[in-house]
């Protein structure tokens, strides 16, 4: 079970690396836009999950797996990707884009204030702001968390899908 985790939350985890290094270098944007693209691009790598316990299932467990089984081995494959993600977020963010978030945490603020929120709500989304810029603890915490709402339904999809409990024959 190891080198299909480590194959596929590798290949899973990649992608949003990649994607994340190369908006630093050429731009991107914040706002509905960047988010979409974000949740679109962790769908895409969340096929990984699908990909890696069908393999486990048909390439070591004789095409037999069970939903717990199913369930853990894309569990471990999203951690993986999730750890890579966060990680490489982490280093940008802190040695290279970390005003990134101004914008946002600004237009955040901004919104507030319209909704006629109360001076207590607006300083402490300011407070949260400036502890996500400043405690990557807080930042890491939040930067795992941001997959989980694509990541563990589709874990739990991927898991029902894959299970089987009796070995396809094949018919010769």
């Amino acid at each position: 079970m190891k080198k299909v985790v480590i194959t596929f939350g590798v290949l899973s985890g990649i992608i949003p690396v990649t994607v994340m290094v190369l908006g630093m270098f050429f731009g991107s944007g914040h706002g509905a836009g960047s988010m979409m693209l974000g949740y679109s691009i962790m769908l895409l790598c969340t096929l990984f999950i699908f990909f890696g316990i069908k393999s486990y299932r048909d390439n070591y467990n004789d095409g037999v797996i069970s939903f717990g089984k199913a369930f853990q081995v894309g569990i471990f494959i999203t951690l993986i990707s999730t750890l890579m993600y966060t990680l490489a977020w982490e280093i940008l963010y802190f040695n290279f884009i970390n005003d990134m978030m101004d914008g946002y945490f600004a237009q955040a603020t901004n919104e507030l204030k319209a909704a006629g929120a109360s001076q207590e709500k607006i300083q402490d989304a300011i407070d949260s702001g400036i502890k996500y810029k400043t405690n990557p603890l807080y930042n890491s915490m939040f930067t795992m968390l941001e997959s989980t709402p694509v990541t563990i339904p589709m874990t739990l999809i991927a898991s029902l899908v894959m299970k089987r409990k009796v070995k396809k024959e094949v018919l010769a």
